[in-house]
């Protein structure tokens, strides 16, 4: 197959999986991989989502579907991502003690879950959806890239590059919290003790397309001391330690 053609089917795939326009993706990747009724509960839960996010005060209970789908597909840190967010809904309304301490148990699990996963990595899907992000990128289009950038980093959880370039295309769609999250894992990522030196190497030489105040913000955010950049486990647990002190 000619690199034309292939090219054409790769795009074909993340098309059909994440739509070019980001607007009611399908079928992330991970979730791609499971059986049909899987998939129709995603389109369900994402579909609920979508029309959630245009009420004045959104509901909770679409982000906890969405979480339980993430965590059977074991992607933990989306799952918590959007326990956390669900919870903080939920406290919005003022919910019974019962309920708030469910809530905190639920978001407590999650966190568990997400300190001891086994991450389920597809290198050559997320290479696939990188580039393709990386094409955006190039272009200015972020809104279109950050969907497979998210790919990317869901199907490669530990690539610090692929977390570098999501959390520059997210702090220039003006989401500083959640890039901020992004270098974070980056930094996590190549402080792991399983990483050679060679890997943190490769990591500057394939960001050399990145230069000028962007990468020097990436560098400044991967070499500060975890503690400076939270990530959304220390996020999540301080939470939670506000949250239980609050309804003892």
């Amino acid at each position: 197959m000619s690199e034309r053609r292939w090219a054409s089917v790769v795009l074909a795939f993340w098309a059909a999986v994440v739509p070019a326009d980001g607007i009611g993706a399908e079928l992330p990747y991970l979730i791609s991989r499971q059986s049909e009724n899987a998939h129709e509960a995603w389109r369900a839960v994402d579909e609920l989502i979508r029309e959630n996010s245009t009420l004045k005060q959104p509901l909770p209970d679409p982000l906890f579907a969405r979480a339980d789908l993430w965590a059977s597909v074991g992607n933990h840190e989306e799952a918590l991502d959007d326990y956390l967010q669900g919870t903080k809904l939920l406290f919005a309304t003022g919910p019974s003690l019962v309920e708030q301490s469910r809530a905190l148990s639920r978001l407590t699990d999650a966190l568990e879950r997400l300190s001891k996963q086994p991450k389920p990595e597809y290198p050559y899907e997320a290479e696939d959806a990188f580039w393709l992000g990386v094409r955006h990128f190039e272009e200015r289009r972020y809104e279109l890239a950050e969907p497979f950038f998210a790919e990317a980093t869901r199907s490669m959880p530990s690539d610090a590059v692929f977390r570098a370039y999501r959390g520059l295309t997210l702090k220039r769609l003006g989401r500083l919290a959640d890039a901020e999250r992004q270098l974070a894992a980056a930094a996590s990522a190549l402080r792991r003790p399983e990483c050679l030196e060679r890997e943190r190497q490769g990591f500057h030489i394939r960001l050399q397309n990145i230069q000028g105040p962007a990468r020097q913000w990436i560098q400044e955010r991967v070499n500060a001391p975890l503690s400076s950049s939270q990530s959304l486990a220390q996020e999540t647990a301080h939470w939670l330690r506000t949250q239980r002190s609050a309804i003892r």
